[in-house]
C-alpha cells in the first residue's frame, strides 16, 4: 500500500489519517492548505481559491461555525481610512479619506 494524495481545498488531518477541508480563510491546492493573499477572503472551507476585496473594502476576519477566522470576510474600511495592498490603512495628517468615496 502507498499514502494517497489529498484533493484539492484539503490537506491531511493532524493525524494523517484522513482528508479535511482548509479552514476558511485559507485556500488549497495538490493537498496543501495556503493562507489567503492579502485582501482576498475565503469565506467557507474547503476553498481551492480567494476572491479579491473590492475597492474600498479589505479582507478582515469573520465568524464561521461559532469560531473567528481571518481572510473571512471583505469589510468596508472605516471613515480616515483607506485601502492599501488589500489592507485598511489610516490617512496621514493634512489627508482625509470618508467612508464609500470611490477610489481610483
Amino acid at each position: 500500500t502507498e499514502c494517497k494524495k489529498c484533493g484539492d481545498g484539503t490537506n491531511s488531518s493532524a493525524d494523517f489519517s484522513v482528508c479535511v477541508d482548509c479552514d476558511p480563510g485559507r485556500f488549497g491546492l495538490d493537498g496543501v492548505c495556503e493562507r489567503c493573499p492579502d485582501g482576498t477572503v475565503a469565506d467557507a472551507p474547503g476553498k481551492t481559491e480567494c476572491v479579491a476585496c473590492a475597492g474600498g473594502t479589505a479582507a478582515a476576519a469573520g465568524e464561521y461555525n461559532g469560531r473567528t477566522y481571518n481572510r473571512f470576510v471583505c469589510k468596508q474600511c472605516e471613515a480616515g481610512d483607506v485601502r492599501v495592498d488589500g489592507n485598511c490603512e489610516r490617512c496621514g495628517g493634512g489627508k482625509f479619506f470618508q467612508t464609500g468615496d470611490l477610489e481610483s
